[in-house]
Protein backbone atom coordinates (compact mmCIF):
# COMPACT_ATOMS: atom_id res chain seq x y z
CA UNK A 1 0.00 0.00 0.00
CA UNK A 2 1.50 3.70 -0.75
CA UNK A 3 1.55 6.18 1.96
CA UNK A 4 -0.54 9.41 2.02
CA UNK A 5 0.73 11.27 -1.06
CA UNK A 6 2.72 14.69 -0.54
CA UNK A 7 2.32 17.67 -2.09
CA UNK A 8 2.46 16.33 -5.44
CA UNK A 9 3.69 19.07 -8.56
CA UNK A 10 0.75 17.12 -10.58
CA UNK A 11 -2.09 17.48 -8.67
CA UNK A 12 -1.42 21.05 -7.89
CA UNK A 13 -0.71 21.65 -11.66
CA UNK A 14 -4.00 20.58 -12.91
CA UNK A 15 -5.68 22.26 -10.09
CA UNK A 16 -3.85 25.53 -11.15
CA UNK A 17 -4.68 25.41 -14.94
CA UNK A 18 -8.39 24.30 -14.63
CA UNK A 19 -9.67 27.36 -16.30
CA UNK A 20 -12.57 29.11 -14.57
CA UNK A 21 -15.08 27.84 -17.13
CA UNK A 22 -14.20 24.38 -15.33
CA UNK A 23 -14.17 25.88 -12.24
CA UNK A 24 -17.44 27.35 -12.33
CA UNK A 25 -19.12 23.84 -13.79
CA UNK A 26 -17.24 22.04 -10.69
CA UNK A 27 -18.88 24.69 -7.72
CA UNK A 28 -22.67 23.97 -9.80
CA UNK A 29 -22.20 20.93 -9.95
CA UNK A 30 -21.40 20.35 -6.27
CA UNK A 31 -24.30 22.83 -5.43
CA UNK A 32 -27.02 20.65 -7.16
CA UNK A 33 -25.82 17.53 -5.78
CA UNK A 34 -27.66 17.52 -2.44
CA UNK A 35 -30.53 18.03 -5.10
CA UNK A 36 -30.21 15.64 -8.30
CA UNK A 37 -28.15 12.79 -6.69
CA UNK A 38 -30.36 12.58 -3.26
CA UNK A 39 -32.54 9.85 -4.10
CA UNK A 40 -29.94 7.45 -6.52
CA UNK A 41 -27.64 8.08 -3.22
CA UNK A 42 -30.32 7.03 -0.39
CA UNK A 43 -32.18 4.28 -2.66
CA UNK A 44 -28.21 2.76 -2.71
CA UNK A 45 -27.21 3.77 0.83
CA UNK A 46 -30.17 1.51 1.89
CA UNK A 47 -28.81 -1.85 1.00
CA UNK A 48 -25.82 -3.35 2.94
CA UNK A 49 -24.29 -5.98 0.73
CA UNK A 50 -21.64 -7.45 3.15
CA UNK A 51 -22.08 -10.81 4.85
CA UNK A 52 -20.70 -12.17 8.18
CA UNK A 53 -21.76 -12.50 12.30
CA UNK A 54 -21.47 -9.71 14.54
CA UNK A 55 -22.28 -8.23 17.38
CA UNK A 56 -23.76 -4.50 17.25
CA UNK A 57 -24.31 -4.32 21.04
CA UNK A 58 -20.03 -3.84 21.32
CA UNK A 59 -17.67 -3.92 18.26
CA UNK A 60 -14.14 -2.89 17.35
CA UNK A 61 -11.73 -3.07 14.53
CA UNK A 62 -8.35 -2.20 14.68
CA UNK A 63 -7.42 -3.64 11.39
CA UNK A 64 -4.55 -5.97 13.51
CA UNK A 65 -5.43 -9.13 11.75
CA UNK A 66 -5.63 -9.89 8.36
CA UNK A 67 -7.77 -13.18 8.92
CA UNK A 68 -10.60 -11.36 10.83
CA UNK A 69 -11.18 -8.26 7.93
CA UNK A 70 -14.25 -8.42 6.93
CA UNK A 71 -14.80 -5.02 5.80
CA UNK A 72 -16.61 -5.50 1.58
CA UNK A 73 -16.77 -2.99 -0.83
CA UNK A 74 -19.41 -1.22 -2.26
CA UNK A 75 -19.18 1.08 -5.49
CA UNK A 76 -22.07 4.04 -5.64
CA UNK A 77 -23.02 4.90 -8.78
CA UNK A 78 -24.24 8.78 -8.70
CA UNK A 79 -23.45 9.99 -12.15
CA UNK A 80 -23.15 9.64 -16.23
CA UNK A 81 -19.29 9.73 -15.81
CA UNK A 82 -19.06 7.31 -12.87
CA UNK A 83 -16.53 4.19 -13.80
CA UNK A 84 -17.32 0.89 -11.75
CA UNK A 85 -14.47 -1.65 -10.80
CA UNK A 86 -11.89 0.95 -10.31
CA UNK A 87 -12.45 1.53 -6.83
CA UNK A 88 -10.86 -0.59 -3.57
CA UNK A 89 -10.94 -1.18 -0.07
CA UNK A 90 -8.86 -3.29 1.96
CA UNK A 91 -6.15 -3.43 4.79
CA UNK A 92 -2.48 -1.31 5.12
CA UNK A 93 0.04 -2.34 7.00
CA UNK A 94 1.56 1.31 5.82
CA UNK A 95 -0.89 4.05 7.13
CA UNK A 96 -2.31 3.26 10.26
CA UNK A 97 -3.11 4.76 13.51
CA UNK A 98 -1.72 2.31 15.99
CA UNK A 99 -0.96 -1.50 15.66
CA UNK A 100 0.23 -3.09 12.62
CA UNK A 101 -2.75 -2.44 10.29
CA UNK A 102 -5.41 0.28 9.13
CA UNK A 103 -8.08 0.51 6.58
CA UNK A 104 -8.10 2.40 3.10
CA UNK A 105 -10.66 3.03 1.04
CA UNK A 106 -9.94 4.05 -2.59
CA UNK A 107 -12.23 6.01 -4.89
CA UNK A 108 -9.83 5.78 -7.91
CA UNK A 109 -7.41 2.96 -7.39
CA UNK A 110 -7.31 2.18 -10.94
CA UNK A 111 -6.40 5.86 -11.89
CA UNK A 112 -8.85 6.03 -14.60
CA UNK A 113 -10.64 9.36 -15.34
CA UNK A 114 -13.77 8.99 -14.01
CA UNK A 115 -15.44 9.37 -11.00
CA UNK A 116 -16.21 6.81 -8.14
CA UNK A 117 -17.90 6.74 -4.60
CA UNK A 118 -16.37 3.67 -2.68
CA UNK A 119 -18.30 2.39 0.33
CA UNK A 120 -16.23 0.09 3.02
CA UNK A 121 -19.14 -1.54 4.54
CA UNK A 122 -19.84 -3.72 7.61
CA UNK A 123 -22.40 -5.52 8.51
CA UNK A 124 -23.48 -6.26 11.79
CA UNK A 125 -26.60 -7.65 12.58
CA UNK A 126 -28.83 -9.31 9.95
CA UNK A 127 -31.79 -7.22 11.92
CA UNK A 128 -32.15 -3.65 12.05
CA UNK A 129 -32.52 -2.46 15.97
CA UNK A 130 -35.57 -0.70 16.96
CA UNK A 131 -34.82 2.75 18.72
CA UNK A 132 -31.12 2.08 19.84
CA UNK A 133 -29.06 4.34 20.16
CA UNK A 134 -25.25 4.13 19.16
CA UNK A 135 -22.03 6.01 19.36
CA UNK A 136 -19.64 5.62 16.48
CA UNK A 137 -15.77 6.66 16.49
CA UNK A 138 -13.25 6.10 14.54
CA UNK A 139 -9.76 7.62 13.14
CA UNK A 140 -8.85 9.25 10.07
CA UNK A 141 -5.84 10.34 8.34
CA UNK A 142 -5.72 13.95 7.03
CA UNK A 143 -2.95 15.47 4.39
CA UNK A 144 -4.31 18.86 4.05
CA UNK A 145 -1.90 19.29 0.26
CA UNK A 146 -4.10 16.35 -0.66
CA UNK A 147 -7.53 16.75 0.72
CA UNK A 148 -8.25 20.54 -0.65
CA UNK A 149 -7.88 18.27 -4.30
CA UNK A 150 -10.50 15.69 -3.43
CA UNK A 151 -14.21 15.63 -3.31
CA UNK A 152 -16.03 13.66 0.06
CA UNK A 153 -13.93 11.74 3.23
CA UNK A 154 -14.09 11.10 5.43
CA UNK A 155 -17.09 9.92 5.63
CA UNK A 156 -18.95 7.43 7.96
CA UNK A 157 -22.59 6.47 8.27
CA UNK A 158 -24.69 3.90 10.59
CA UNK A 159 -27.71 2.20 8.37
CA UNK A 160 -30.61 0.32 10.34
CA UNK A 161 -32.74 -1.65 7.92
CA UNK A 162 -36.31 -2.62 9.79
CA UNK A 163 -39.33 -3.85 8.53
CA UNK A 164 -42.11 -1.80 9.45
CA UNK A 165 -45.37 -3.16 7.56
CA UNK A 166 -46.59 -6.00 5.74
CA UNK A 167 -49.27 -6.79 3.29
CA UNK A 168 -50.99 -9.78 4.47
CA UNK A 169 -53.40 -9.75 1.33
CA UNK A 170 -50.61 -9.87 -1.44
CA UNK A 171 -49.35 -13.25 -2.74
CA UNK A 172 -46.42 -13.51 -1.77
CA UNK A 173 -47.20 -11.49 1.16
CA UNK A 174 -45.12 -8.08 0.62
CA UNK A 175 -43.10 -6.43 3.75
CA UNK A 176 -42.12 -2.33 3.66
CA UNK A 177 -38.77 -2.04 4.86
CA UNK A 178 -37.56 1.34 6.92
CA UNK A 179 -33.86 2.20 6.49
CA UNK A 180 -32.69 4.84 8.84
CA UNK A 181 -29.44 6.16 8.25
CA UNK A 182 -27.07 8.57 10.90
CA UNK A 183 -23.97 10.06 8.30
CA UNK A 184 -21.45 12.40 8.63
CA UNK A 185 -19.30 13.66 5.63
CA UNK A 186 -16.56 16.37 5.29
CA UNK A 187 -16.36 17.82 1.85
CA UNK A 188 -12.60 18.47 1.20
CA UNK A 189 -13.01 19.95 -2.18
CA UNK A 190 -11.34 23.53 -2.17
CA UNK A 191 -14.29 24.95 -4.18
CA UNK A 192 -17.16 23.75 -1.81
CA UNK A 193 -17.25 26.59 0.86
CA UNK A 194 -19.67 24.00 3.40
CA UNK A 195 -16.89 21.24 4.77
CA UNK A 196 -19.54 19.22 7.48
CA UNK A 197 -22.42 17.59 6.02
CA UNK A 198 -24.96 15.59 8.27
CA UNK A 199 -27.64 13.25 6.46
CA UNK A 200 -30.81 14.39 7.33
CA UNK A 201 -34.55 14.09 6.68
CA UNK A 202 -35.58 17.41 6.07
CA UNK A 203 -39.90 18.66 5.52
CA UNK A 204 -42.62 17.20 6.94
CA UNK A 205 -43.93 14.52 5.38
CA UNK A 206 -47.70 12.53 5.27
CA UNK A 207 -45.99 9.88 8.20
CA UNK A 208 -42.51 9.31 8.79
CA UNK A 209 -40.15 8.00 5.97
CA UNK A 210 -41.93 10.38 3.77
CA UNK A 211 -39.94 13.04 4.23
CA UNK A 212 -36.81 13.53 1.62
CA UNK A 213 -32.83 12.50 2.80
CA UNK A 214 -30.68 15.16 1.60
CA UNK A 215 -27.03 16.32 2.95
CA UNK A 216 -27.86 19.51 5.40
CA UNK A 217 -24.74 21.52 6.07
CA UNK A 218 -23.46 22.23 9.34
CA UNK A 219 -23.61 25.16 10.56
CA UNK A 220 -20.10 27.06 9.97
CA UNK A 221 -17.86 28.09 11.90
CA UNK A 222 -19.29 25.24 14.67
CA UNK A 223 -16.59 22.34 13.46
CA UNK A 224 -12.93 23.15 11.80
CA UNK A 225 -11.56 22.98 8.44
CA UNK A 226 -9.24 19.50 8.77
CA UNK A 227 -6.26 21.58 7.76
CA UNK A 228 -4.14 19.92 10.63
CA UNK A 229 -1.97 16.83 9.07
CA UNK A 230 -2.37 13.75 11.17
CA UNK A 231 -4.68 11.57 12.78
CA UNK A 232 -8.03 13.00 13.88
CA UNK A 233 -10.96 11.43 15.79
CA UNK A 234 -14.49 11.64 14.94
CA UNK A 235 -17.49 10.23 17.20
CA UNK A 236 -21.05 10.42 15.97
CA UNK A 237 -23.85 9.73 18.62
CA UNK A 238 -26.89 8.89 17.18
CA UNK A 239 -30.63 7.89 18.44
CA UNK A 240 -32.57 5.70 16.02
CA UNK A 241 -35.45 5.96 19.18
CA UNK A 242 -36.18 9.81 19.03
CA UNK A 243 -34.65 9.74 15.57
CA UNK A 244 -32.04 12.43 16.09
CA UNK A 245 -28.66 12.96 16.00
CA UNK A 246 -27.09 13.69 19.16
CA UNK A 247 -23.52 14.87 18.83
CA UNK A 248 -20.68 15.06 16.59
CA UNK A 249 -17.38 15.33 18.31
CA UNK A 250 -13.51 16.14 17.24
CA UNK A 251 -10.13 15.57 17.90
CA UNK A 252 -7.54 17.49 16.18
CA UNK A 253 -3.46 15.23 16.09
CA UNK A 254 -2.86 18.04 18.22
CA UNK A 255 -5.47 17.14 20.81
CA UNK A 256 -7.78 20.56 20.44
CA UNK A 257 -11.44 18.98 20.82
CA UNK A 258 -14.32 19.83 19.48
CA UNK A 259 -17.84 19.24 20.74
CA UNK A 260 -20.98 19.79 18.92
CA UNK A 261 -24.90 19.30 19.91
CA UNK A 262 -26.71 17.79 16.84
CA UNK A 263 -30.22 17.23 18.32
CA UNK A 264 -31.95 19.87 15.42
CA UNK A 265 -31.18 17.58 13.09
CA UNK A 266 -33.35 14.46 12.14
CA UNK A 267 -32.21 10.91 10.91
CA UNK A 268 -32.93 9.61 7.72
CA UNK A 269 -35.95 7.25 7.91
CA UNK A 270 -36.64 6.06 4.09
CA UNK A 271 -39.19 3.95 2.84
CA UNK A 272 -37.92 1.02 0.81
CA UNK A 273 -38.16 -2.62 0.05
CA UNK A 274 -34.74 -4.07 1.41
CA UNK A 275 -33.36 -7.09 3.55
CA UNK A 276 -32.93 -6.12 7.01
CA UNK A 277 -29.59 -5.19 8.53
CA UNK A 278 -27.67 -3.14 10.67
CA UNK A 279 -23.98 -1.67 9.62
CA UNK A 280 -21.85 0.38 9.46
CA UNK A 281 -19.49 2.48 6.51
CA UNK A 282 -16.89 4.24 6.17
CA UNK A 283 -16.38 5.44 2.75
CA UNK A 284 -14.23 8.14 0.19
CA UNK A 285 -15.34 9.83 -2.85
CA UNK A 286 -13.14 11.58 -5.79
CA UNK A 287 -14.05 14.53 -8.21
CA UNK A 288 -16.99 14.03 -10.25
CA UNK A 289 -16.67 17.67 -12.59
CA UNK A 290 -18.27 15.63 -15.48
CA UNK A 291 -17.49 15.14 -18.16
CA UNK A 292 -14.41 16.97 -17.35
CA UNK A 293 -13.04 14.74 -15.05
CA UNK A 294 -9.28 14.12 -15.17
CA UNK A 295 -7.50 11.37 -12.69
CA UNK A 296 -8.47 12.60 -9.80
CA UNK A 297 -7.44 10.53 -6.72
CA UNK A 298 -8.54 10.52 -3.15
CA UNK A 299 -7.98 7.57 -0.31
CA UNK A 300 -8.90 7.74 3.24
CA UNK A 301 -7.09 6.12 5.57
CA UNK A 302 -9.43 5.01 8.82
CA UNK A 303 -8.42 3.13 11.84
CA UNK A 304 -9.85 2.40 15.31
CA UNK A 305 -13.27 1.76 14.52
CA UNK A 306 -15.63 1.53 17.46
CA UNK A 307 -19.53 1.18 17.05
CA UNK A 308 -21.33 0.82 20.86
CA UNK A 309 -24.87 0.39 21.63
CA UNK A 310 -25.71 1.95 24.63
CA UNK A 311 -29.82 1.52 24.02
CA UNK A 312 -32.34 -0.88 22.24
CA UNK A 313 -32.64 -4.44 22.62
CA UNK A 314 -31.54 -6.60 19.52
CA UNK A 315 -35.16 -8.33 18.40
CA UNK A 316 -35.06 -12.12 18.00
CA UNK A 317 -36.68 -13.58 14.51
CA UNK A 318 -39.65 -16.24 15.06
CA UNK A 319 -38.19 -19.82 14.27
CA UNK A 320 -40.47 -21.72 11.61
CA UNK A 321 -41.17 -25.21 12.48
CA UNK A 322 -41.13 -27.94 9.15
CA UNK A 323 -43.66 -30.37 9.91
CA UNK A 324 -44.61 -33.87 8.02
CA UNK A 325 -48.51 -35.03 8.52
CA UNK A 326 -50.04 -38.25 6.84
CA UNK A 327 -53.45 -37.77 6.28
CA UNK A 328 -56.52 -39.04 4.88
CA UNK A 329 -57.93 -37.85 1.80
CA UNK A 330 -61.24 -35.61 2.51
CA UNK A 331 -60.02 -34.66 5.90
CA UNK A 332 -58.73 -31.50 7.22
CA UNK A 333 -55.74 -30.42 9.23
CA UNK A 334 -55.40 -26.99 11.70
CA UNK A 335 -52.48 -25.26 12.60
CA UNK A 336 -51.93 -23.05 14.96
CA UNK A 337 -49.29 -20.19 15.07
CA UNK A 338 -47.36 -21.91 17.75
CA UNK A 339 -47.38 -25.71 16.43
CA UNK A 340 -45.87 -24.06 12.99
CA UNK A 341 -43.24 -22.07 15.15
CA UNK A 342 -41.46 -20.13 18.01
CA UNK A 343 -39.85 -16.75 18.82
CA UNK A 344 -37.97 -16.07 21.87
CA UNK A 345 -39.50 -12.97 22.42
CA UNK A 346 -42.87 -15.04 22.44
CA UNK A 347 -44.41 -11.94 20.26
CA UNK A 348 -45.71 -14.42 17.13
CA UNK A 349 -48.27 -12.76 15.39
CA UNK A 350 -49.20 -14.04 11.77
CA UNK A 351 -48.89 -17.07 9.07
CA UNK A 352 -49.04 -16.44 5.56
CA UNK A 353 -49.00 -19.12 2.51
CA UNK A 354 -46.30 -18.65 0.39
CA UNK A 355 -47.16 -21.54 -1.87
CA UNK A 356 -50.30 -23.68 -2.03
CA UNK A 357 -49.98 -27.61 -2.35
CA UNK A 358 -50.31 -29.38 -5.76
CA UNK A 359 -52.72 -31.58 -4.47
CA UNK A 360 -55.81 -30.31 -2.12
CA UNK A 361 -56.54 -26.81 -0.51
CA UNK A 362 -54.39 -24.21 2.50
CA UNK A 363 -56.43 -21.39 3.67
CA UNK A 364 -55.48 -19.22 6.68
CA UNK A 365 -58.37 -17.64 8.45
CA UNK A 366 -57.48 -16.24 12.72
CA UNK A 367 -54.64 -17.11 12.56
CA UNK A 368 -54.91 -20.77 11.98
CA UNK A 369 -53.38 -22.09 8.32
CA UNK A 370 -56.02 -25.01 7.59
CA UNK A 371 -55.11 -27.84 4.76
CA UNK A 372 -58.06 -29.89 3.17
CA UNK A 373 -56.97 -33.35 1.53
CA UNK A 374 -57.46 -33.52 -1.89
CA UNK A 375 -56.60 -37.08 -3.96
CA UNK A 376 -54.29 -39.26 -2.15
CA UNK A 377 -50.75 -38.36 -2.78
CA UNK A 378 -48.02 -36.16 -1.15
CA UNK A 379 -48.69 -32.26 -0.98
CA UNK A 380 -46.71 -29.36 0.39
CA UNK A 381 -47.30 -26.72 1.42
CA UNK A 382 -44.92 -23.09 2.11
CA UNK A 383 -45.53 -20.79 4.79
CA UNK A 384 -44.43 -17.95 6.86
CA UNK A 385 -44.41 -17.05 10.32
CA UNK A 386 -44.36 -13.47 11.24
CA UNK A 387 -44.01 -11.53 14.86
CA UNK A 388 -45.77 -8.60 15.79
CA UNK A 389 -41.74 -6.41 14.65
CA UNK A 390 -42.63 -7.68 11.60
CA UNK A 391 -39.71 -10.38 11.67
CA UNK A 392 -40.58 -13.27 9.76
CA UNK A 393 -39.56 -17.05 8.87
CA UNK A 394 -40.38 -19.57 6.61
CA UNK A 395 -41.38 -23.14 6.70
CA UNK A 396 -42.82 -26.27 4.88
CA UNK A 397 -45.50 -28.48 5.66
CA UNK A 398 -45.15 -31.87 4.04
CA UNK A 399 -48.06 -33.86 3.41
CA UNK A 400 -48.84 -37.34 2.32
CA UNK A 401 -52.12 -37.86 2.00
CA UNK A 402 -53.09 -42.07 2.07
CA UNK A 403 -56.70 -43.40 0.48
Amino acid sequence: MRAPRPSSPAFISIALLLPLAAIARLQRAQDEYAVTSSPTYSSIKGALRAVGPGNPLNYEDNFDLQSKFEWTMFEEIVNSCAVPGTGNVTRTTQIKYSGTGGLVVSSNAGRVAGTNHVLAQRKLADVGIPGGKFVYSVFFYVDPDVLPLTQTGPELSLQNNLPVAIDLTAMPPKRTWRTQIAGIQYVGNKWVPEKWKVWSAVGNGAEPGSETSMWVNVDKPTLPALEEKGWWQMTMTADFGTMRYASLDLKSPSGAMTSVSMEKFRIANEVRFTEGSFGATLEAENLYDCPNNGVWVHDMYYDNVKIEQQSGVVPTRPEARDLSVTMKAGETEAFSVQELGSDADGNLASISILAQPDLGSAIVQNGVLTYSAGLPGGAGIKFMLCDDTFLCDEAWITISVRQ
